[in-house]
């Protein structure tokens, strides 16, 4: 008899739950009675429903409710490209955060007169799952997720269309609960579908061309970096992952792993995991190096915004088509471009120019030419650029079946 009523009493505090449900849940650090899995557990209550259930005494919240819910005010996520609009947290999230931000203690529940008492701490450690009341590095919650908010974003799937793990509230609100079950940790972190490969990130962003890029399914290993903390041990199996970090994020604004946005690209493009080493690139006499701006670019700042800078996610929308083939500043790019259909690349480098191949010429302008196109003055075996000045140069070379020798050129030859 007493088997079957704390069977009957388990489905009154899980609802919608098997038996087989709670079984799972008695092994996950979820469970936090005292034979529980996780280093944070009772003392000495052996219930595993209690701490967030009760079948009476509770604060009369669905689902049976057994936890005062925090009174912080939060600070929220906050960004230039968000179309959606999230406050302060709502319905299953703040549920979530009477454990997780802190605040209230784990064993401190409606239907006792006393707090449960725990081993390894009251409160929940600090670490990625302690998300504290500053909320503006975690994924925004508590937010209408709309087909009019899908179609203004342009990269949200419409609510009609996301996958049926991936469920909003009865508002039609996003919450903590549509990214995490609490019940299950099949998919590892409590997740109700698969990080790996994006699976997750996709069921709700559609980035176009994403399935096709390089992100998406390079095999390189990530082992070769120290820098960031990624789950899996490919680059394809991180996908999102390699840049993003749903909580905790150093850059808040795109919830980027690391707060200097080049350190996102770099923790990759160093040389020890992706196949082009672009810090060996900036590292160059004259490059375009982000490492000289912090917190100047913007996803959402105009094309030619003040004050200038470069980060690497803005190559290169500097340089409009217009003012280059006006020839104010070259007095022979349209020649060279519409004309002869030569590259940029044949005279620019974006990476600069390197160290062993620097003396002799100079290299402002990020001049760096292409050896495939242009060669050496035959006569004297120079390639060579000087800068004499604003709109003013000269150059030493051969290119296009013509031999330049100090050939110059300045704004009153345009």
């Amino acid at each position: 008899m007493r088997t079957l009523i704390y069977v009957l009493t388990f489905v009154l505090l899980c609802p919608g739950a098997t038996l087989w449900a709670q079984e799972r849940v008695a092994e996950t650090v979820h469970n936090l009675s005292a034979g529980g899995p996780g280093q944070i557990r009772s003392a000495d209550e052996r219930q595993v429903c209690v701490f967030c259930h009760a079948p009476h005494n509770t604060a009369g919240m669905r689902p049976l409710w057994n936890r005062d819910l925090p009174v912080s005010s939060y600070r929220i996520y906050q960004s230039s490209t968000l179309d959606a609009k999230p406050g302060q947290p709502t319905g299953s999230s703040k549920l979530c955060l009477s454990c997780h931000d802190g605040t209230i203690a784990l064993g401190s529940v409606l239907s006792r007169s006393d707090r449960i008492r725990m081993l390894g701490g009251d409160f929940i450690p600090s670490g990625l799952t302690n998300l504290g009341t500053d909320l503006s590095d975690d994924h925004p919650i508590s937010f209408e997720y709309t087909s009019g908010l899908a179609a203004s974003d342009r990269q949200l799937a419409g609510p009609a269309t996301l996958r049926r793990e991936v469920r909003l509230d009865s508002k039609g609100q996003l919450q903590c609960t549509s990214c995490h079950n609490p019940h299950s940790n099949v998919n590892s972190d409590f997740l109700v579908v698969s990080g790996a490969r994006g699976e997750l990130c996709i069921s709700c962003h559609t980035m176009q061309g994403w399935p096709y890029c390089t992100h998406a399914t390079a095999r390189a290993t990530v082992a070769g970096s120290q820098r960031a903390d990624w789950p899996y041990s490919t680059v394809a199996e991180n996908a999102c992952q390699s840049c993003h970090r749903p909580h905790a994020a150093g850059g808040r604004e795109r919830l980027l792993i690391f707060e200097k946005e080049e350190d996102n690209c770099l923790s990759c493009h160093d040389g020890q995991v992706a196949g082009s080493n672009i810090l060996a690139e900036i590292d160059k006499i004259s490059a375009h190096d982000p490492r000289r701006y912090f917190e100047v670019h913007d996803p959402a700042e105009p094309l030619r915004g003040d004050p200038v800078h470069v980060e690497c996610a803005d190559c290169y929308k500097c340089h409009q088509r217009s003012g280059i083939l006006s020839d104010r500043s070259f007095s022979a790019h349209r020649l060279h471009i519409v004309d002869q259909r030569t590259p940029c690349s044949a005279c620019h480098d974006p990476h600069g120019i390197s160290v062993t191949r620097s003396f002799g010429s100079d290299h402002t302008h990020l001049i760096n030419f292409d050896l495939s196109i242009v060669q050496e003055y035959p006569a004297t075996h120079r390639l060579t650029f000087r800068d004499l000045g604003t709109f003013a140069g000269s150059c030493t070379l051969l290119c296009h079946g013509s031999p330049h020798n100090d050939r110059q050129y300045s704004p009153q030859s345009i």
